[in-house]
């Protein structure tokens, strides 16, 4: 017998218009997290999905179980999912997410068409760090600001196996050519070691709001020449506007 999910951690697809977005949710999380930002972007024509990653939305034991690769692999089938239905298709992660969204574009370059980044965990290299993340259950990599699910405690197990994941994606940060968009609260200094070996990647302050996120994303998608048919034209934008550090560097 299976292990029960918790109250709305099955997977999201919500079919769309030619543009997909692939939402992968952060570490010790699950679907519902990302939930009302895919509902934003599929109420403006495109198609979402958001996959459960394999060992989440369960108990820690689960997650113990599992291992980065395991991850990918999760986020790699979901891509597969939405190119079944779509033209294009970029990748949106939530802090552990992110990571994976940046290696899917590495490993598969022809198939993500584009990344953003939601708050992506500094690097954890030095032992402290880590045991700082584990303490707080991974809330330190949170993304988003308003109310969402409770998260699981993160087991130690699944904590080496994101310092395991960080490793495997500065490996091959080189090999990323799609456009990348960060959205990252606070100063978060610890990111530069990741943006300065990206392709000239956008840097933003995150808003506070799924509105605000949503919009952001599909002005992303935009640039990209997105084929996805937005109902009522170019949105307007509701948040707050890119911060000094944004644009292109």
């Amino acid at each position: 017998m299976g292990s029960t999910l918790l109250p709305g951690s099955s997977p999201l697809f919500l079919p769309g218009g030619e543009g997909g977005v692939l939402l992968l949710h952060p570490l010790a999380s699950s679907p519902a997290e990302l939930r009302s930002l895919a509902l934003q972007l599929h109420g403006s024509g495109l198609t979402a999905l958001c996959p459960r990653l394999p060992g989440h939305g369960t108990n820690p034991n689960d997650l113990a179980a599992t291992r980065w690769e395991d991850w990918l692999a999760g986020a790699a089938e979901g891509l597969d999912a939405l190119w079944e239905a779509c033209s294009r298709v970029v990748a949106v992660g939530a802090g552990t997410g992110a990571l994976l969204a940046l290696l899917l574009a590495a490993v598969r370059p022809a198939d993500v068409d584009g990344v953003v980044g939601l708050d992506p965990p500094a690097p954890l290299r030095a032992p402290a760090r880590a045991l700082l993340l584990l303490a707080s259950t991974v809330r330190k990599s949170a993304p988003l600001t308003w109310p969402y699910p409770p998260r699981l405690p993160a087991p130690a197990r699944a904590v080496g196996e994101l310092l395991r994941l960080e490793r495997a994606l500065h490996r091959n940060l080189p090999r990323i050519s799609a456009p990348v968009l960060v959205m990252r609260a606070g100063a978060h200094s610890g990111l530069g070691s990741l943006t300065r070996r990206l392709p000239s990647p956008w840097v933003e302050a995150l808003p506070e709001s799924e509105e605000a996120i949503a919009w952001r994303v599909r002005r992303f998608l935009s640039s990209l020449g997105n084929p996805a048919e937005e109902r009522e034209g170019p949105p307007e934008d509701p948040g707050q506007p890119p911060s000094p550090e944004g644009g292109m560097r």
